[in-house]
């Protein structure tokens, strides 16, 4: 009887192992089924996307005054790109008008460089991504309803628990 309760506890450990082993492997190569309140929200100022043509008074050269107004507006935060064009005095920028509004893009350039620059004038076309990006948008929408329906699901930390079970 020993030897057989020996045999039946190394299966039952053997299973409990393969089981724990694929529900990881199944779990880290699943995509991600929760986001976080930031992630969420980022994701759905994606959806609310404003592009600025914005006529740039004050720049001098293409390396130094162009770059260091691009680099400047890439780094702020709800610009999702800029591309500063020297010879046409003009900055287009692509940016989440609910994390940053247009006015703000104008006093950030304006203050750069201890207010070197100026903005001569700036057209902004505010649109959602779905008037430009057609129906990808939609079920990208779907998406996003479906991730903050899941928002709650969250998996439990089955490594401690097989710590937990094996230190024993």
């Amino acid at each position: 009887m020993g030897e057989f309760q020996r045999i039946a506890q190394f299966m039952k450990r053997s299973i409990l192992f393969f089981l724990l082993l694929s529900t990881i492997v199944v779990a880290c190569n699943s995509p991600q089924t929760r986001l976080g309140s930031e992630e969420l929200a980022v994701a759905q100022n994606e959806l609310n996307i404003s592009v600025a043509s914005i006529e740039i008074d004050g720049m001098t050269c293409e390396m130094g005054c162009a770059k260091f107004i691009e680099s400047k507006l890439n780094g702020l935060e709800g610009v999702q790109q800029a591309e500063v064009r020297f010879k046409e005095n003009l900055a287009e920028v692509k940016f989440a008008s609910s994390v940053i509004s247009a006015n703000e893009l104008t006093a950030e350039i304006n203050k750069m460089a201890d207010s070197r620059y100026s903005v001569k004038e700036i057209h902004v076309e505010e649109s959602t991504m779905g008037s430009s990006e057609g129906e990808g948008v939609v079920s990208e929408r779907k998406q996003l309803k479906k991730v903050e329906e899941n928002q709650g699901i969250s998996f439990p930390n089955i490594f401690d628990a097989f710590v937990r079970y094996y230190a024993r």
